[in-house]
């Protein structure tokens, strides 16, 4: 309701800029109440009649401007009879109408954009993409990861938080000829005591009971088959023990992060940390806690303007100490050389 109520006004605003005279005329369509309680479908349907009113009696009559702001609140009345769609998908602000609704986590929501980027081990950004607050880093990946690959930028290990984990992700960074160092987002096979063994195809339970991969292929991953005969005699069954017989499906995700556990994998998670003080020098010290434009493209540069400073203080301070002694140096903890990636959420002022 209150983004129709801003909506009409703007309009009005605009309409008043080319005839001066007319803003009296649709004056009571103008509402300056903004309601920050729930509304009522009542309230609801009545504001979205007002608004196609309004729409109808001034549509075709005040040029290409207004009439590409009317075509967003026609979007918004007809966005009611679409609710099976995500909410997040529709204009949510007349300021800026390329932001959109995010998620910092389940509590903490916000309006704009998201910068997605990567760095080198030297802590300096290589990549970046702009990203509507409502699009997922995670799917975003293999376009940033490209933009590396297509400047020459080398590496033999991705490193990400568990937003990054997906079966789709860790095929592309394979495809690469990389590890992809990203933790699981459930708990692990391993954790409850059954391990994969990559090399032979094999699970081990807890007690030592070996499953081999049946013949039969499950969607996205396979089923594995332990000795119903030592699963009946063992005193602690576990929760797939069913009906005589004890079945675990292993995912293709789990075969490929199996893959990637190497005696690198939990120092190069320790090491991803620093890109997470990377964002907060931007946000602190550069004014990237919010969008100072309006508009993805005007977003986008004040992104980049942002990390291109940041990157050249880092290269001061690198020479500056030395060319032999580069902070999360790959020497240091004997990793293999990586790119790390994750995203900062940059919201609009309303």
């Amino acid at each position: 309701m209150n983004l129709l109520r801003a909506g009409r006004k703007i309009v009005i605003k605009r309409i008043a800029k080319v005839e001066r005279n007319t803003y009296d005329n649709f004056r009571d369509y103008i509402n300056e109440e903004r309601l920050h309680g729930r509304p009522s479908p009542q309230e609801i349907n009545e504001e979205i009649s007002k608004t196609e009113e309004f729409i109808n009696e001034v549509k075709g009559q005040y040029g290409e401007d207004v009439e590409d702001l009317l075509n967003i609140l026609e979007e918004l009345c007809t966005h009611k009879d679409n609710q099976a769609n995500s909410q997040e998908k529709h204009i949510v602000s007349f300021t800026d109408t390329d932001a959109r609704f995010g998620a910092k986590s389940d509590s903490k929501k916000f309006v704009g954009y998201k910068a997605h980027i990567a760095m080198d081990e030297s802590g300096i950004v290589t990549s970046v993409n702009i990203l509507h607050g409502n699009e997922s880093e995670s799917t975003d990946l293999p376009e940033l990861l490209k933009k590396d690959e297509s400047v020459g930028i080398k590496a033999t290990a991705i490193t990400a938080d568990s937003l990054y984990d997906s079966a789709k992700n860790r095929e592309f960074i394979h495809s690469l000829g990389l590890k992809a160092y990203i933790p699981p987002r459930r708990k692990e096979r391993d954790e409850e005591g059954f391990i994969y063994d990559t090399k032979k195809d094999i699970v081990t339970c807890p007690y030592g009971n070996i499953a081999k991969s049946g013949r039969c292929r499950q969607e996205m991953g396979a089923l594995y088959n332990f000795n119903p005969k030592i699963c009946r005699a063992c005193i602690d069954k576990c929760k797939w023990y069913k009906k005589d017989r004890c079945r675990l499906f292993v995912s293709d995700d789990l075969k490929l992060r199996a893959g990637d556990r190497d005696e690198f994998y939990n120092e190069a998670l320790e090491k991803r940390k620093g890109i997470e003080r990377k964002f907060g020098e931007a946000k602190k010290w550069h004014g990237l806690r919010r969008a100072r434009y309006r508009g993805k493209w005007r977003v986008a540069i004040q992104v980049l303007m942002t990390f291109i400073v940041v990157n050249i203080k880092r290269m001061v301070k690198i020479l500056k100490e030395g060319l032999n002694k580069v902070p999360y140096s790959s020497v240091i903890c004997a990793l293999p050389k990586q790119i790390y990636c994750s995203e900062l959420a940059l919201e609009i002022g309303q």
